[in-house]
């Protein structure tokens, strides 16, 4: 959840107009990085890093003279510097527990004798997925787990949630949302980064490429979390239809989007 709304906070900072609101907006996003880290989700860690690394890589702003200007390069290396400064005033077990990322080979969820292990839970039910490729049904897969020598575990990932509940259609269409959210939020910033610019279209930019981050954030922490059928999910996919929606009713009439839808 942090993971998914972190992105969104800092579209609001980056958009804000006011000084005094965009250091009201920034003490949110440092709020939710604290509380993220406070978690000790190694999901959510992960998550973390993968929406940094779409941040640095790829362009957030309109290019200007040709070239392309990430500006979130600088508020990227403020958020890892205040994440270092952060880091030594975690609880002890918050650090120990997200250290373990760098030694994932000890940790228990490796341990395929371990019933109870992440990978023992992902083995077995892989293999009951294979031997029904249709799917069992909506919330069904705690009993496949008991019944293939487990102990009514949940799948602790959401796509072999989908693929043991709704066959290999349901995950292929399951993954296809998140493609097809990335691809119409490209169509948006392709469409708006050819028309003419305006403050309005560079919010939209703004708003288009941090639902994208955030379509990743939560695809990779998904993996490690039972989340397909989360309302935040289902919510967020709402969101990138409204956007898209947005953008092509106003393309239609040729009038650029009001500062409060932009927002």
């Amino acid at each position: 959840v942090l993971v998914t709304i972190l992105p969104l906070a800092l579209a609001f900072e980056l958009t804000a107009r006011t000084t005094l609101r965009r250091l009201i907006i920034a003490g949110v996003c440092a709020v939710l990085l604290v509380t993220l880290l406070l978690t000790s989700s190694r999901g959510g860690f992960f998550g973390l890093i993968a929406m940094l690394a779409v941040l640095v890589l790829i362009p957030l702003r309109r290019p200007r003279d040709g070239k392309s200007r990430n500006r979130i390069v600088l508020p990227i290396a403020g958020l890892v510097c205040a994440s270092m400064l952060v880091w030594s005033y975690l609880p002890a077990e918050t650090r120990d527990r997200l250290s373990t990322v760098l030694q994932l080979g000890n940790d228990y969820n490796m341990d395929t004798t371990n019933n109870t292990s992440r990978s023992s839970i992902w083995e077995r039910n892989v293999a009951a997925a294979l031997r029904r490729p249709v799917g069992y049904g909506v919330d069904t897969f705690p009993m496949v787990d008991m019944r293939n020598g487990g102990k009514f575990k949940t799948a602790h990932n959401s796509y072999l949630q989908v693929l043991v509940e709704l066959g290999f259609l349901g995950m292929l269409l399951f993954i296809k949302m998140y493609v097809l959210s990335w691809r119409a939020l490209q169509r948006v910033r392709q469409s708006l980064l050819a028309a003419a610019p305006s403050e309005q279209h560079d919010q939209v930019l703004i708003f288009a490429r941090m639902l994208q981050v955030a379509l990743v954030g939560n695809a990779v922490s998904g993996f490690f979390l039972s989340m397909a059928y989360s309302t935040l999910l289902w919510v967020l996919f709402a969101v990138v239809i409204a956007c898209v929606s947005l953008v092509a009713a106003t393309s239609a009439t040729g009038a650029p989007a009001s500062s409060g839808e932009a927002g």
